[in-house]
């Protein structure tokens, strides 16, 4: 395999090649195992940048590049953080903050936004609502759960109509900054706040203040601002990666090609999604080419001696060493999670995985991948693209990597990461690229890797997040035992229309046995169901009833989500009562032709069906990401009238929870607080 395009390096006698042939003939394989279709990676090694494309942007014949464009997802929080924090620093602002703060104060990291807001601002706690800060809100300890199914376009158009649907997503569970909790939300909050200081939309600050001074000419925020407008964005626009997902052929057991299946499959299109809502948090859109300029940046501020200052002040300067430290200043922990990519890095026990530190947009860890390296780092993954950024300011070195899928393409980038560090740092080929904890065990310490995802998310950003980050694993299905519908319940009288403040209508239906969990052959809708099992988990069974319900959310969602609800495991039976009737919960990501584009005219980068290497198929297909156990209950309540608890949020309890042995097949603690309730509409 050989790069799309020549790669970018500066002239320099004695610069280090990163991007070699052994690289490129690595990275090949990497592609196919994953299935990744293309992907760009950008090194920044003190003063050269060396870049390239592998693969394919748009399947049959559109190479990637180092100037292809990809949703960078999560990655954009810290631009939003620093964005931010230009905005604090810039002292001819200061009146202008002033006259937006109750108490005529200056506007600092630690300011309540209660007192930029006001009224807008609502968290369903009084206590954190009056207290909650900027950096609070930047670093993910607002105490906030990642609520990603609710917004989009049906709940308005600026963030401002996303901060006020806050207010229903009470009441917060968990202590005022006692844990980190992924919440893409508290950025589009940030977002309004900007908005609401600078008197310009986010996409203006962003521009004004970070991307134009850094020439990030090919960095925007979101497709709505990028299609439309002129013909030159337009034909930038025609450079855009499509996403897609690899819908896996499975064998008997229902195993992926990893785990012993067969490998076969074929890509399907993802849609590209409606962000504009969540913006500050995942949407911005650019190249590896144009972050490399950012990673450059913030790696010239993180050594003082590389910055050139005048009597007037930094000249030329972006990012200054000040505001370098206050982004990378870590603000709160992140607990040990269970390995997000087992293929890449085997799951290790729990008890001995180090915590990665969250500051403001940034994770920061010592042993992410090599023991007693510091690695300032973030991922960002939504349907249909997987990025990461690393930052070693230690050695003056960064890696920006975006490929055109999400779950495989976060695991490639952390493959690719590692391998570029581990070069950099001196580390052999055999230990970058064995598979094994990133951080190999020394004598008298526990060293170990413990990534940031939207999607852990998504991850952390899960996964997120999960964005955003982030959505969860999605081979997640868990061991179920025999199932039976609770004595006396009335599936007919579920049926019918709910409502929440934050979430909207939700419509529930009875759905086909071909959804029940006992289907070999899900579907639903016309849609084929993807259940993967691995071969630690046994396959699910022993449904008795074809009790299936169905309950989808209705207007324009940013993400093409919806719920089954199934029979509760038998363990659960002890726990049902005549007000509370647990079921089972499984949530549905839709893929492939269920999937829309939120802005027309944009790439559409089908594929060709008999293609050996891109295969391509357009297909209806729903991923399903989680199944839990008494992870949705119907509750009567007084006058014959009915609600409907829902776990949706992704929180990092509810992913310990459900991880605690055989108590996975019972409610959670706290289980009412953890739901969100939709009241029935009769």
């Amino acid at each position: 395999m050989t790069p799309n395009a020549p790669d970018t390096v500066a002239s320099a006698p004695d610069v280090q090649r990163h991007l070699d042939d052994d690289f490129v003939e690595w990275v090949g394989s990497l592609l196919h195992k994953y299935h990744v279709p293309g992907m760009s990676v950008a090194v920044v090694d003190d003063a050269t940048v060396e870049s390239a494309g592998y693969g394919l942007a748009q399947p049959p014949d559109v190479p990637a590049t180092a100037d292809t464009l990809y949703r960078m997802a999560s990655t954009s929080k810290a631009h939003t953080a620093a964005i931010m924090g230009l905005i604090l620093q810039d002292d001819k602002r200061n009146a202008m903050q002033r006259q937006h703060s109750s108490e005529n104060e200056k506007i600092t990291w630690s300011t309540p936004i209660k007192k930029i807001l006001g009224d807008d601002l609502d968290l369903g706690n009084e206590y954190i609502t009056q207290h909650v800060t900027l950096e609070d809100a930047l670093s993910h300890r607002s105490s906030l759960s990642g609520h990603d199914f609710n917004y989009g376009p049906w709940l308005g158009t600026n963030y401002k109509d996303l901060t006020r649907s806050l207010r229903h997503l009470g009441p917060v569970y968990v202590p005022f900054r006692s844990k980190w909790q992924y919440c893409n939300a508290m950025f589009s909050v940030v977002g309004q706040v900007m908005e609401k200081l600078e008197g310009k939309c986010f996409d203006e600050i962003a521009r004004e203040r970070l991307w134009g001074p850094l020439g990030m000419h090919n960095a925007f925020l979101g497709l709505d601002s990028t299609a439309p407008a002129c013909q030159e964005i337009r034909t930038k626009m025609q450079i855009l990666a499509r996403g897609y997902y690899w819908a896996k052929e499975s064998n008997s057991k229902g195993l992926p090609e990893q785990n012993g299946g067969s490998g076969k499959g074929h890509y399907v299109c993802e849609g590209y999604d409606d962000l504009r809502l969540v913006g500050p948090a995942g949407d911005v859109v650019s190249s590896v080419n144009d972050y490399s300029k950012w990673v450059s940046a913030l790696l010239k501020a993180s050594s003082p001696t590389e910055q050139k200052v005048d009597a007037k002040g930094d000249e030329g300067v972006v990012v200054s060493q000040e505001l370098w430290t206050e982004l990378t200043t870590p603000r709160t922990i992140v607990l040990p999670s269970m390995n997000f990519f087992p293929d890449v890095n085997p799951s290790l026990d729990y008890a001995n995985i180090s915590p990665e530190l969250y500051a403001l947009g940034w994770a920061v860890g010592s042993n992410y991948m090599y023991a007693g390296q510091i690695i300032v780092h973030h991922s960002g993954g939504m349907p249909g693209f997987g990025t990461h950024v690393f930052l070693l300011p230690k050695h003056k070195f960064g890696v920006v990597i975006a490929a055109n899928t999400q779950m495989e393409g976060n695991k490639l980038a952390e493959q690719v990461g590692r391998e570029l560090i581990g070069r950099k740092i001196g580390i052999g080929k055999d230990e970058r690229r064995r598979e094994g904890n990133f951080a190999p065990k020394q004598e008298g310490s526990v060293s170990n890797m413990s990534s940031t995802n939207k999607n852990k998310e998504d991850t952390a950003e899960a996964t997120a997040t999960s964005i955003i980050g982030a959505p969860e694993r999605a081979s997640d299905v868990r061991q179920m035992s025999r199932s039976a519908i609770p004595e006396h319940f009335d599936a007919q009288s579920m049926c019918g229309m709910y409502s929440h403040g934050a979430y909207g209508q939700l419509e529930v239906n009875a759905a086909p046995i071909s959804a029940s969990l006992s289907s070999k052959d899900a579907t639903l809708l016309d849609a084929r169901i993807i259940r993967e099992t691995s071969d630690q988990e046994q396959e699910v069974s022993g449904n008795v009833s074809d009790f299936v319900m169905h309950a989808t959310f209705q207007g324009a969602r940013t993400w093409k989500t919806s719920v089954l609800l199934h029979p509760p495991p038998l363990v659960a039976e002890s726990v049902q009562t005549d007000k509370h009737k647990f079921l089972t919960l499984e949530k549905l990501w839709a893929r492939g032709s269920l999937t829309y584009d939120s802005i027309p005219d944009l790439p559409k980068g089908h594929g060709r069906e008999d293609d050996e290497i891109y295969p391509f198929k357009q297909e209806a297909l729903l991923q399903s990401l989680h199944i839990i156990p008494c992870g949705a209950c119907l509750e009567h309540i007084s006058n014959g009238k009915k609600r409907l608890g829902m776990i949706l949020a992704n929180t990092e309890s509810t992913e310990a929870a459900m991880r605690q042995g055989d108590t996975k097949n019972m409610p959670l603690e706290d289980w009412q607080m953890k739901m969100v309730w939709f009241d029935k509409v009769e």
